[in-house]
Parts: structure tokens; sequence; C-alpha cells
């Protein structure tokens, strides 16, 4: 979901076929009333100050603009938290939960079972969560199931 005002950049021929084709839906808000859109410009005023400062240290032009706001946005979605959650962006959209089965032996990494891909991976970067009880599993009954087995 798009959400934006109901200025001409967002609302023309060439953005309705982009959102169409990447299947994005878009939210206008209603005209002359940008307190609607705060939180919106807000972040875009962030981002775009921040791309300027990025610019004047790094003593680049102008010309690389684009690639500094690829850049910043990339890092204030990494590092910012969501205070609601506590968490990061790029966890709220990317971090399963999984369960500590173990360690690597040829490597310091930790062997989880993801619960959503139901697989076993190999993993560095999990944060354990002290506070939440261990999960009651099915006991060994599977070892005596050979229809598990097989």
């Amino acid at each position: 979901m798009i959400r934006c005002d109901n200025g001409t950049k967002f609302k023309n021929k060439d953005m309705n076929q982009f959102c169409e084709m990447k299947g994005n839906l878009r939210q206008f808000s209603v005209a002359r009333t940008p307190q609607q859109n705060g939180v919106a410009k807000r972040r875009n005023r962030t981002l775009i100050k921040a791309v300027g400062a990025v610019l004047a240290n790094s003593n680049l032009p102008t010309t690389f603009w684009a690639q500094a706001v690829y850049t910043v946005c990339y890092v204030q979605n990494i590092l910012l938290l969501v205070n609601a959650y506590n968490k990061i962006p790029y966890e709220l959209f990317m971090a399963d939960e999984g369960f500590f089965v173990g360690y690597y032996l040829n490597t310091k990494a930790f062997r989880v079972f993801n619960s959503r891909t139901r697989i076993v991976e190999e993993n560095m970067h999990i944060r354990f969560s002290e506070s939440t009880p261990n999960v009651v599993g099915s006991g060994p009954d599977w070892l005596f199931d050979i229809d598990a087995l097989t």
C-alpha cells in the first residue's frame, strides 16, 4: 500500500502503470489536507536532510543524489527502531522465529530450526529471547511411529 497526497507526482499515467505492473495499491489523502500525510512528509524530510548531509560530508556532486538516497534509505531502514515493536524495520520484514537446536562444528554459527521454512539453518545473526518460555514439543513419540520415519 502506497499512501500519498493528491499531487500530480503520484497521480499520473506513468505511476498508474507502474503500480499496476507491481501490484501496488495506492491510497490518496484528501485534497488540501496535509495533516493526513504528516508521517510520510516527515519521513521524506528526514531522508532529504540526511542525503544532503551525506553529499556535503563526502564532497560528492549532486549527480550522486540518487545513490545517496538509496544508501541513506537503506541505512535508516536497518538502524531506526520502530517503537511500537521495539524492532528495526529489517527485523519486522525479514526476521523469522526459530528454535535453537545446536552449534555448527566448522563455523561459529548456531543451528536454528526456522519455524516458517521448517528447515535447520546455519545463522550467526540471531537474537535469543530469554523471556519467552520454552515451547513444549510432541516428545519422543515420533521415535516409535514407523510412518513418520518413512
